[in-house]
């Protein structure tokens, strides 16, 4: 332990420089990097369509469920586009505009800094690339979810979860409509299936009391014939009210009000900086840390390189030889 103290004494500048170096490297690339702004929104699904107990998930609130949905979709490069060109997000890409170099974006990753991706690739792919990393969605409750999503540009950060939101609203909207009208076609065949089904019963019934003109409430074959057609209009009739449910259902969900969800906090628009401060630590924590591990390797290396002889016990150790005598190092002092 004492000859690596000595090494460090004697090598002081060469093993001081590397974290000196490190922690400016570090420190420089999260100054380097542009100020993130951040918005925010929250989500509250109330609707019975989006809150209704997934299968095999007993203890899934409809918040979990919807922000597993919204994940899902931010893995989607089809949905992403839609985002990225709906707002404001691939024009800002498309500019170059305060966008990191592929090696900043490289180091920053590495260090946890921001993650925006670099000029490479087609706008749709930096969309992707930029919507999959940095959309932040958390669950706030049984049935809120809460969005978030940084830029170097406030009004980026605004018009991008505004579009998300839109997006998001269309595509529960599409869902739900497409299920209704699959509902209103299938009731629409049905009321048509028992309506002919009804038409040949009531057809069967007056074909056989006309063959069959003495025919009572006592003959077997005509109230078998009665009952059947007496069912067949039952079931016409609860078509008919199958059918006023799902058109009721389709003209609800052409509305945003039918999606089961609304924006409790829009979108907001930043007015500051986020995070800056905690980025700044992050890379002088990073930088100490490289640092000390270069500084400490070298130390290793100097000392191992080092085959100076300071102490007489050394001597011994070294040539096998004893020790007569040695000279202390005088100081003079001048006075």
């Amino acid at each position: 332990m004492i000859r690596y103290l000595e090494t460090f004494y004697r090598h002081r500048l060469l093993t001081v420089t590397p974290l000196i170096l490190a922690v400016g490297i570090t420190v420089g690339i999260a100054l380097a990097q542009p100020r993130m702004y951040e918005s925010s929104a929250r989500i509250w699904f109330y609707g019975a369509a989006l809150t209704g107990t997934a299968p095999g998930q007993p203890y899934t609130s409809a918040a979990e469920q919807q922000s597993g949905v919204l994940r899902e979709l931010l893995n989607s490069r089809t949905f992403c586009t839609k985002v990225g060109h709906r707002g404001p997000l691939a024009g800002y890409l498309a500019s170059g505009s305060t966008i990191p170099s592929n090696v900043v974006a490289a180091l920053g990753a590495r260090l946890g800094l921001a993650r925006f991706t670099g000029p490479s690739g087609s706008v749709d792919e930096r969309v992707y690339d930029v919507l999959s990393q940095k959309i932040e969605v958390t669950t706030i409750g049984p049935q809120v979810v809460a969005i978030r999503f940084a830029a170097p540009d406030p009004g980026v950060a605004q018009g991008t979860l505004q579009a998300l939101v839109a997006q998001f609203s269309d595509e529960i909207l599409g869902n739900l409509h497409g299920q209704a009208q699959a509902a209103v076609d299938f009731f629409n065949q049905q009321v048509k299936t028992q309506a002919a089904e009804v038409s040949a019963d009531n057809d069967k019934v007056a074909a056989y009391v006309k063959a069959h003109p003495k025919a009572g409430a006592s003959d077997a074959d005509l109230v078998s014939l009665q009952h059947t057609a007496e069912l067949a209009s039952q079931q016409y009739d609860q078509s008919l009210l199958e059918l006023d449910q799902a058109k009721s259902d389709l003209a609800a969900e052409t509305s945003a009000a039918g999606a089961g969800f609304r924006a409790i906090d829009a979108p907001n628009l930043p007015d500051r900086p986020t995070g800056f401060l905690g980025l700044v630590l992050r890379a002088l924590a990073a930088g100490i840390l490289a640092g000390l591990f270069i500084s400490g390797f070298t130390v290793l290396a100097l000392t191992a390189a080092d085959s100076s002889l300071r102490r007489p016990e050394e001597v011994r150790g070294a040539l096998g030889l004893r020790t007569v005598g040695s000279i202390p190092r005088v100081r003079q002092r001048w006075g």
